[in-house]
Parts: structure tokens; C-alpha cells; sequence
């Protein structure tokens, strides 16, 4: 009896006090008693006692309700269930706290206690979804995501560790990150971790060696956060890891390549696709007396080679259909001073052969070069004496025929030697004597080899001009180019010879004696000599002047050049004046310091 009054007590406060939902039913399922938070919100009607489920949901929610009602009736147990129920047009997730209420060992009553758990289920559906995301997002992704607790043991591993390490996720569960080390990097990593997890600070990219399960080492890239319970307690560490192996290898042999490049003489510079320097090593920058400022500051290739030979826009349409270009220069510094370079460009492309980058080498071979020069100078220097000696020779040789003729004349003069024939062998003289003069001004040249074996006119004209049989010649010179040597050529030489030799002797024979000139103008492009004599009154008073130096003219105009010189004959007053003109490439202008 006191049992009974106890209970109904209990149940009376419930329905009084509770700010739950509280509703008594018999084991019919029909509701006995509810409180007005439960009549309010579950059943939404005044008209609740004497009704069953039935009456309030739909067939499957007042199925549910009923089973459960049935369960506790059987096993004569307390349940405690969260369910979803459909009220009105409502979902709902209800915690339901269903009590038996026993007499005499049987259940007559049925204690319901109803709390509303939308926002906790909410939660939780949120909660499930982001995990799902999370692991979703974990198992995609190329890193390896993991979990710590305090002690720094693993309590949840992503399964991306397998491609990183070559364990299974479950394999590493209570292992902590030290064990996956050599004993020399695990004290390491102990000495920089001791601080991090003392503080419970966050550490970003802390570089790590790691050994994967085949043995080899695995270089990771280690962040993480710690995490705290709601009560603000250190429960481990959350984090990730990457696996940088491939670029620590690419690293070292960039390392090894600027090693390298920075070690080798040459100078190497690598330029985008507009010649701009992105990358020059030491040596570049010494040989081209640069400063590492103006390659930072992306310096154009057209400024550092330095050279108006070079045209940087022909190298571009060179290397858009070749890899390679290369030439030797002259080479300006920027700090000064000049060397001799071999430029090299070449390109660099990237798999579908497309150009990504122009690379230059450049080689100072200033030294290489003054070997070549002064090897250049010792064979010119032979070849000269080879040639001078050779002409001298000639020389020597056609003085000596000449000696012989005059010897001849000489000799069998007296014995009814004809005149006519004197003449004619004083005129071989002459010639031979001038071809003679050619051979010796080519032997005396020093500077044979800037001449390629010409003859220079100035010493031509003084030494022929010497050996006419006038006692005195005016020679008149005016030249707009003092410092240089006006040289005929080696092909046209001794023809020139034989024509200023015809001339002079044509000058002699007829003009009075000590009244012959020689003037010769030169300028850049041409060369003018003009031979005066005055006449005797006779010859002046002659119709055809050319008739008397018939012979004289005939040779002259055979060996004339076809082109670029012309020979002719005036009469001014009592002078003859024979001229001759003669235009580049018949002579060239040599500037050389040792000038005849």
C-alpha cells in the first residue's frame, strides 16, 4: 500500500514539475493521463485520454510506438529510444523514455517521457556529413593526414600513407612518428619537437626523413595543430605530411648543377625569349665586367655583348629554325677594356619542343687569339722575305739582261752598228728596265703582305722617273689622303710600269731637255698622273703630233686595263700633256706606318 501511494507520488510530480513531455498509458495502448507540454506538442489536442496512437499518427509512426510499448510490457524493462515522428506535416527526432509500472510483478502502466533532440540529431547528421566529407577529402588528396594523441601516438592514420610509406592505415595506429625514423634523425626531430609539444604550438613544414617500408628513405614535409577538448585540455595533434622526395633530389642536383656552372671558365647566362638575363653565373659577370645588380635587374643580352657587329634580331630569326648560333667577336667590356670572345646561343625546349629559354656560353679566347696573330705576323713575316728575295732575284736577272744588251750596243757599235738597231734595243732596255724597277719596289716593301703584292705608285713614279735619259724632272704631288699608300695592284703593276715608262720616255724625246713634269693627284676614288713636256718649235708646228709617238701610244693603249683607266694626248700651247687616269679596284689605299 505505502508502495502505491510512493508511485502515484512520483508520477503526480512528474506531470506537475516535468518540463518534459510526460504521458501515462495502460498496456491497451490508451493514454490514461498527459501533461500539457505533451498535449501541446505531441498530440496538439485537449482530447488525449481514452485515445490510442492510432488516433494521432500515422499507421507506421503508431506502429513503432506500439512495438516499443510492447517490448517494455514483455521484458518488464525501462527503453530508451531516439526516434524520428511524424507530427502533423513535421519530421521530429524524439528521445522517448519509456518506464514500466509494475504491480504484483505484472505491468499496468506505461510511463512515457518525451524530449525534443532536433538540434542535437541535427548536429550530429552535420557532424556525420562533415566526417563523411573529410574522409572523402582525405582519401582523394596526394598528403597524408593524421591524427596524434598526447603522447604523440598515431589514432588515425589517412590511407594515403600506404603510396607514401608502404603501410596500411592500421599498421601505424599507437606507433608514433619517431618510430618511422633513423635513431640520428628521430633524436633530431625529438630535439625540435621537445619545444613545439611543450608549448602546444602549431609548426609548419618541419622537414623530416622517414623510412618506407621497402627501406628506402622518404623525405616528409611535416605541419600540424594541436587539439583541445571542450574543456580546453591538450588531447595530441592533428596534421598532415607531403612527400617532397622528388623535389629535395631536385633540389640537390640544382645544387650540384649551380655548383658547377658557378665552377666552370666559362661564361654561361641564361635568357627568357626576349634576350632579358634571368640567370648569369661568376664568370659571366667578370669577364663582362657587370655588376650582379644589372643581371638582377633583368639586363638585355644586347647590352652586355656589347659589340655593333652583333644584331640580336637576327640571332632570334636564326634560332627560330636552327638550335644553334655561334660566331667569334670583339667583345666591348662594360667596365672598359675589349677581349675576343666565341659566342655561343643555343635553345632549350620544353617536350613539345617549344621554345622555354635561350642559353649562352661564351669563351674568352683573347689568348688564343694573340697566338694566332703573332703566328699570322711570323708566317707574313716569311712569306715577305720569301717574296722580297724572289723579286729580288727578278730584279737582279733583268738588270743583268739589260747590262748585257747595253754591253752588246757598246761593243759592236763602232763596227757598223746600225742606229735603227741601237734604237731598238735601247727601247728593250727601257721596258725591261721599268719591269725591273716593279720587281725591285715589290722586294724592298715591307709591308708586302698588307699590299697582297702591289706596287706603290708614289715610289713607282720617283724610281722610273729616275732613269729617263732627262737630266732634271719636276715632280709635283698633291694628295688628299697623305697618310696612306696608293697601291696598284699586283695584276695590273708592271703594265702600269710600261705605261708611265712610255710616257716619260715619249716625254723626253720630244720636249726640250730639263723641261719635262710629272704630276700625279690622288684622292679616294681616283688617281690622276699627268707627264708635260714642252715641244720644239717643229714638232709644235706639226699637224699630227701623234704621229711622231705612234709607237709610244700603241703600247700604251695594249696594256691599258679594259676598265676602270684611260690614257689620252692634248696639245696646249707648246706643251704635250699625256695623261692618265686610273679608278679604283685598279689601286687600292693601304694606311701603313712603313710607307715607301
Amino acid at each position: 500500500m505505502e508502495d502505491d501511494v510512493l508511485n502515484k507520488c512520483i508520477v503526480d510530480s512528474l506531470f506537475e514539475n516535468s518540463s518534459e513531455m510526460v504521458a501515462l498509458k495502460n498496456c491497451d495502448h490508451v493514454y490514461l493521463r498527459v501533461n500539457e507540454f505533451c498535449r501541446a506538442f505531441i498530440y496538439r489536442s485537449k482530447d488525449v485520454v481514452g485515445n490510442n496512437d492510432y488516433d494521432f499518427f500515422n499507421k507506421e509512426t503508431a506502429d513503432l510506438i506500439v512495438k516499443i510499448d510492447d517490448m517494455v510490457i514483455s521484458s518488464r524493462l525501462p527503453i530508451n529510444k531516439d526516434i524520428k515522428l511524424r507530427i502533423k506535416d513535421d519530421d521530429y527526432w524524439l528521445n522517448v523514455n519509456k518506464i514500466p509500472i509494475i504491480k504484483d510483478d505484472q505491468v499496468i502502466n506505461i510511463l512515457d517521457i518525451w524530449s525534443c533532440i532536433n538540434e542535437r540529431k541535427n548536429s550530429e547528421i552535420e557532424k556525420n556529413h562533415s566526417e563523411e566529407k573529410f574522409r572523402n577529402l582525405v582519401e582523394t588528396i596526394d598528403d597524408w593526414i593524421w591524427e596524434t594523441d598526447e603522447n604523440l601516438c598515431y589514432t588515425y592514420v589517412s590511407p594515403k600513407v600506404k603510396d607514401i610509406l608502404g603501410y596500411e592505415s592500421e599498421e601505424l595506429i599507437t606507433k608514433t612518428p619517431f618510430d618511422l625514423m633513423e635513431p640520428e634523425e628521430a633524436e633530431r626531430i625529438k630535439n625540435v619537437a621537445s619545444d613545439i609539444v611543450m608549448n602546444k604550438k602549431s609548426f609548419k613544414r618541419l622537414e623530416n626523413y622517414n623510412i618506407h617500408k621497402d627501406g628506402r628513405h622518404v623525405c616528409l614535409e611535416t605541419s600540424g595543430v594541436p587539439i583541445f577538448d571542450d574543456a580546453g585540455y591538450f588531447k595530441g595533434y592533428r596534421g598532415v605530411d607531403r612527400d617532397i622526395t622528388e623535389r629535395k633530389e631536385y633540389e640537390r642536383n640544382r645544387l650540384v648543377h649551380d655548383l658547377a656552372i658557378e665552377a666552370v671558365s666559362e661564361a654561361i647566362a641564361v635568357c627568357d625569349l626576349d634576350f632579358s638575363v634571368e640567370f648569369a653565373n661568376t664568370s659571366l659577370i667578370n669577364l663582362f665586367g657587370c655588376q650582379d645588380q644589372q643581371i638582377t635587374n633583368g639586363m638585355n643580352l644586347e647590352n652586355i655583348l656589347n659589340n655593333e657587329e652583333i644584331d640580336i634580331e637576327k640571332i632570334k630569326y636564326h634560332l627560330t629554325s636552327n638550335d644553334k648560333w655561334s660566331e667569334e667577336l670583339l667583345i666591348n667590356k662594360m667596365d672598359d677594356g675589349t677581349f675576343y670572345a666565341d659566342v655561343n646561343f643555343s635553345v632549350v625546349r620544353d617536350f613539345e619542343s617549344k621554345p622555354l629559354k635561350y642559353l649562352l656560353i661564351v669563351r674568352d679566347i683573347s689568348e688564343k687569339k694573340l697566338k694566332q696573330q703573332k703566328k699570322l705576323e711570323y708566317l707574313r713575316d716569311q712569306r715577305d722575305k720569301i717574296i722580297r728575295e724572289v723579286h729580288h732575284r727578278i730584279k737582279n736577272n733583268l738588270q743583268g739582261v739589260t747590262g748585257l744588251l747595253r754591253n752588246y750596243v757598246y761593243k759592236y757599235k763602232e763596227s757598223g752598228f746600225s742606229q735603227e738597231l741601237e734604237g731598238i734595243i735601247n727601247k728593250v732596255i727601257d721596258k725591261i728596265h721599268s719591269i725591273a724597277i716593279v720587281y725591285g719596289l715589290q722586294s724592298k716593301d715591307a709591308n708586302y703582305f698588307e699590299t697582297k703584292g702591289g706596287v706603290d705608285l708614289m715610289g713607282l713614279l720617283k724610281a722610273i722617273s729616275q732613269t729617263c735619259e732627262t737630266a732634271q724632272l719636276e715632280h709635283v704631288c698633291e694628295c688628299s689622303m697623305p697618310n696612306n699608300k696608293f697601291v696598284i695592284n699586283s695584276e695590273e703593276a708592271v703594265g702600269m710600269a710600261l705605261i708611265i715608262n712610255e710616257m716619260l720616255a715619249n716625254a723626253c724625246k720630244f720636249g726640250l731637255e730639263n723641261d719635262v713634269c710629272v704630276e700625279c693627284n690622288c684622292c679616294e676614288d681616283s688617281v690622276e698622273i699627268f707627264v708635260k713636256n714642252k715641244l720644239e718649235e717643229q714638232v709644235v708646228n706639226t699637224s699630227n703630233i701623234e704621229r711622231l709617238c705612234d709607237e709610244a701610244l700603241s703600247l700604251i693603249y695594249a696594256l691599258l686595263p679594259t676598265e676602270h683607266a684611260k690614257f689620252n694626248l692634248e696639245l696646249e700651247d707648246q706643251y704635250m700633256i699625256a695623261k692618265l687616269s686610273i679608278e679604283l679596284p685598279v689601286f687600292e689605299i693601304v694606311e701603313i706606318k712603313n710607307a715607301i
